[in-house]
């Protein structure tokens, strides 16, 4: 049986870290220098009656305290505002057609790099000492001491401009966008994300890679391998029953980091001009656009919560320990 008890403290934590992200992302914007309206007012020569109702739809009226409450009360409606870097669209409609991009980015990259950080971690504890341990950790070193950025930085100079193998920018050709769904529409998008999606999954491999390995080694040198190996149980048996132990601290570690995949998900997002949240936000925080920063950085927030709540719950039904005994 699962410990209630912990079940409930988990979500009472997410609880206030979300209202803490809700804050948090109503005072950042404004802590920047400057008004967004009279940029808007200098740029297109507004008048300030203009202004003024701009103001007044951005909820931007008032002292710092009135706008929080006007800020409150349309999230409780769910009305995240207006979007002045997308010609007054609303926040949520802007979001939308940007999160179905960082999603399907996000759910491939945290499938390959578990999956392959796993695979790879316990194939180099188990032929630990050998050619292809050394070959493994050498890469991992090398990957791990490479700035994201710049990784992502040469990906695209040399498979995008030099080689043309992958596309410069964005999500999809245009072409096969106004031809409808097809094989070729599937592989042009795929080939769009191929290198945001290769930048993500080698930039977080080693961490979940080493913490594989390091968990293999220590549970393998335990007296219970030992045990099983002396009744003759098969080494593929043994292997499997110390995997899933050394698998624990690895579902951890990967949901502990899906707040720096995310980070890493709007720079590679910006660098390849991908159409995600991340690239939306960057732009959004050059314009100064209040409403679609606060109600970006909310969700960012709110998903990444939920994220590790749901991998304590997973990391809770695979591990006996954290249940009721």
């Amino acid at each position: 049986m699962v410990s209630s008890k912990y079940i409930f403290r988990r979500i009472i934590n997410t609880f206030f870290v979300i209202i803490a992200a809700t804050i948090i992302s109503f005072i950042i914007p404004r802590l920047a220098p400057g008004d967004p309206v009279d940029l808007l007012q200098q740029m297109y020569g507004l008048s300030n009656e203009e202004a003024e109702a701009i103001r007044a739809r951005l909820g931007l009226k008032g002292n710092l305290w009135e706008q929080f409450v006007a800020y409150i009360t349309h999230l409780a409606r769910l009305d995240l505002g207006y979007s002045f870097t997308y010609n007054m669209r609303p926040v949520a409609d802007v979001m939308a057609s940007a999160l179905v991009w960082s999603l399907f980015l996000l759910g491939i990259v945290i499938t390959l790099r578990f999956l392959i950080g796993v695979s790879l971690g316990m194939l180099s504890a188990i032929k630990q000492g050998s050619k292809l341990d050394t070959a493994l950790s050498s890469f991992m070193t090398l990957i791990l001491s490479t700035p994201y950025f710049l990784l992502a930085s040469i990906f695209l100079f040399v498979f995008s401009v030099k080689l043309g193998i992958f596309p410069i920018s964005h999500a999809y050709s245009y072409e096969y966008i106004v031809k409808g769904f097809s094989l070729e529409l599937v592989a042009d998008v795929l080939r769009h994300a191929a290198l945001p999606i290769i930048t993500l999954v080698l930039a977080g491999l080693p961490s979940t890679y080493y913490v594989m390995k390091n968990n293999m080694i220590t549970l393998l040198r335990e007296d219970f391998v030992t045990a099983m190996r002396a009744q003759g149980l098969k080494e593929t048996k043994i292997m499997w029953n110390v995997a899933r132990n050394a698998i624990l601290p690895a579902v951890t570690s990967t949901a502990i980091s899906i707040g720096y995949i995310v980070v890493g998900a709007v720079i590679a997002e910006t660098i390849f001009s991908y159409p995600g949240m991340g690239y939306v936000f960057v732009n959004a925080i050059l314009n100064k656009d209040y409403p679609l920063i606060q109600g970006i950085f909310l969700l960012l927030s709110i998903t990444v919560s939920v994220a590790n709540l749901v991998a304590d719950l997973i990391y809770m039904i695979l591990d006996p320990r954290v249940r009721i005994r």
